[in-house]
């Protein structure tokens, strides 16, 4: 992602707008409530069909279409919001406005929610987390982050700023949830974002998403790098993969598992028994593996993958359909963090909470 390219978002969300503002107008100068509300509720179904499909589509779409989607969706909202207004003056003063300031007003709502969405997406802030247990010998700093999507979502200078700033907390470990690249990734951005995360000097473990190995890459022309360029990125910069496997680190144990998507996946009851003795962090892209979670035997998993559903107002959606959204959990004798991902999906637009990076304490006692 470039200047060039968020410019053009504002130039192309300009002209989705008013194509949708064209649309309108025959129904518009009927100067009816009841077409006016009818219209409202229709654009709110359908920016949430539209985010519906960028965020939560099973199959790959051409990335053309989630960013075409995502225009759409951007103007939907603020075309519906802009006739809230109007319609609450048009009950209180009895005049319709005019057809060139609904435009206007409706453009300049579009274009700050996305400079909102924007800003939103290139703005990465830590959360600080701590956890207590009798299990640990001394205290630990770690940072955990999930869902980069390198390559498309964020400017290089923002992903190297964040970086500056997670060396900048002298962690110990930096945990890597999966999904740091996607199928969108090319092999040059693949390589070099693992040369950067190398280049922190930090001990740095791995757990697989999704999309890390471009899992779908058929349903838009294939792969751009082999899971064997993966492998060598990750090895050549002292980055340690964990396929549900654990490694041991003093009074720590880090758990990775394989993610769900994969065919590869260990059922838990077959992983290598983890040492009951010493605290165990369990890393799964994935937070909605309940069974495992039960039976990982984790003191804390971190998980990523939803990106707190990234568009507004899917979060809403999905906390009535699932749990493990976004945030705090705990299942059993487990504390389950579910971070909002460090970057988006796709595109630079997130109306969903913040880009985060988690950095965790660990205190004895």
């Amino acid at each position: 992602m470039t200047i060039f390219n968020i410019v053009l978002w504002f130039i192309l969300t300009a002209t989705v707008y008013g194509g949708l503002f064209a649309v309108w107008i025959p129904l518009r100068k009927k100067d009816k409530i009841w077409i006016s509300i009818a219209g409202i509720v229709a654009e709110i179904i359908l920016a949430c069909i539209c985010a519906y499909f960028d965020i939560v589509s099973v199959s790959l779409l051409p990335r053309f279409l989630y960013c075409f989607l995502a225009l759409l969706y951007t103007a939907l909202l603020a075309d519906a919001a802009a006739e809230i207004v109007f319609l609450i003056i048009r009950i209180l003063r009895k005049r319709a406005a005019k057809t060139i300031v609904r435009l206007v007003a409706g453009m300049v709502a579009a274009l700050l929610f996305l400079s909102y969405m924007v800003v939103n997406s290139q703005v990465v802030v830590p959360n600080y987390h701590t956890y207590k247990s009798s299990k640990l010998i001394r205290d630990h700093k770690i940072i955990y982050l999930s869902d980069l999507h390198y390559g498309h979502t964020q400017t290089k200078e923002t992903v190297e700023q964040t970086f500056k700033n997670i060396k900048n907390e002298k962690p110990e470990l930096l945990l890597l949830g999966g999904d740091i690249t996607d199928e969108f990734t090319s092999k040059e951005d693949m390589e070099y974002i693992y040369n950067l995360i190398g280049s922190l000097g930090i001990p740095t473990y791995f757990d697989y998403g999704n999309h890390d190995r471009q899992n779908h890459s058929y349903e838009i022309g294939g792969r751009t790098y082999s899971d064997s360029e993966l492998e060598n990125a990750l090895k050549s910069n002292g980055i340690t993969a964990l396929r549900d496997e654990y490694t041991e680190l003093g009074d720590l144990v880090i758990l990775g598992r394989e993610d769900y998507d994969c065919d590869r996946r260990i059922p838990v009851e077959k992983l290598k028994p983890r040492p009951s003795d010493k605290y165990v962090i369990n890393l799964d892209h994935s937070p909605y593996q309940y069974d495992d979670i039960s039976a990982s035997g984790a003191d804390l998993q971190l998980s990523g993958h939803v990106h707190a559903a990234q568009l507004f107002p899917l979060r809403l959606i999905y906390t009535f359909a699932v749990d493990n959204i976004y945030g705090d959990y705990r299942s059993g004798n487990t504390d389950i963090y579910v971070s909002s991902g460090v970057s988006g999906w796709c595109f630079p637009l997130r109306s969903e909470a913040h880009c985060n990076y988690e950095v965790i304490t660990l205190k004895k006692g």
